[in-house]
């Protein structure tokens, strides 16, 4: 009975059709053979004899090959058949990754200290012979403007000698600061300004302002504003050491009339709001030549004046400054 069962089993497998097997390389290092039952773009399906169903992605497979025959060893009369030799089979072109996708990092906000232009102003003339006189200037400024402001900052410094006498020592140092409003000629400001000289009835002067602004033309080359502010101003070193409280308006004019060339004018009135007869006016008015476009150099000649409705005795009521300055814009 034993020898028709095993001639029954050889006869089985010698008249079976050959079942077709894959030999597939994943891109970890490991083999694994079997039938392929499915295959897409994405996934290859394997019914391998031991694992059972395998799905495999197309990704993962480094290679496949076919095989003519079950390559699974099948023991016949006790010896493994023979492993046909393998050929190339085309493998399913491999589904495209998506890029990562990566969330757009916002720049950091620009600091206070950034994007400033800052100047440098110097001038110095002077004599020798009959009269000696020696005029020196220092100068020293930087702006800023965003979306959301628009700062302006200066110190300047002033030093004349008349036959070893000092004629002039004076300085201020201000600041101005624009909160601009989108899409409104409207901005409220803000400045503050130190002052001292050695020919005055005071020694120091601290005198401040805030309000509304607007812009009156914003063109390229033409640029006008206004002001106006409640503030007030403090003397140190005179007869009035009190508070002043101020009203002021002013306005500014900056115009470049030609390639190079610059005119600025500002002119601000600051009145009493106690005494109607006790004022001042600070005006300035520069002309800036260009020397050297690439380098930053211009020339700078400047009108600075104040006048005080009331000064102490001997004191004239308008003070006039002149200079003539090379500025560096860097």
């Amino acid at each position: 009975m034993m020898k028709w069962r095993w001639l029954l089993c050889v006869s089985v497998l010698a008249t079976a059709s050959p079942v077709m097997a894959e030999r597939v390389e994943l891109a970890t290092g490991e083999v694994l053979i079997a039938p392929v039952v499915e295959q897409d773009g994405k996934n290859v399906v394997l019914q391998h004899p031991l694992l059972g169903r395998l799905v495999v992605p197309v990704n993962q497979i480094k290679a496949m090959l076919a095989d003519d025959a079950v390559a699974v060893s099948v023991v016949v009369a006790g010896q493994a058949a023979p492993a046909p030799k393998a050929t190339a089979v085309e493998q399913p072109p491999a589904a495209p990754i998506e890029p990562a996708t990566q969330t757009p990092v916002a720049p950091a906000p620009a600091g206070f200290f950034d994007n400033w232009k800052p100047k440098l102003e110097l001038g110095l003339n002077g004599t020798q012979g009959n009269s000696e006189t020696t005029n020196f200037r220092f100068g020293f400024g930087a702006t800023k403007e965003t979306d959301e402001d628009r700062w302006e900052f200066a110190t300047a410094y002033n030093l004349a000698t008349d036959s070893g006498a000092t004629s002039r020592n004076d300085g201020h140092a201000r600041v101005l600061k624009d909160w601009l409003m989108h899409g409104s000629p409207w901005f409220v400001f803000a400045r503050g300004r130190v002052d001292f000289d050695e020919f005055q009835d005071w020694d120091y002067r601290i005198s401040g302002s805030a309000g509304p602004g607007y812009i009156l033309v914003d063109e390229p080359k033409l640029r006008a504003v206004v002001r106006a502010g409640l503030g007030g101003q403090k003397e140190f070193g005179s007869a009035n050491n009190e508070i002043v409280p101020e009203g002021s308006f002013g306005g500014e004019v900056a115009w470049e009339f030609a390639k190079g060339h610059k005119l600025t004018a500002t002119s601000t009135w600051y009145q009493d709001v106690t005494q109607l007869n006790n004022y001042r006016i600070r005006s300035e008015a520069a002309w800036v030549m260009s020397i050297d476009a690439a380098r930053g150099l211009s020339l700078k000649l400047a009108l600075e004046d104040e006048y005080e409705a009331q000064t102490s005795a001997g004191s004239k009521n308008n003070d006039l400054k002149y200079f003539a300055a090379l500025v560096f814009e860097f």
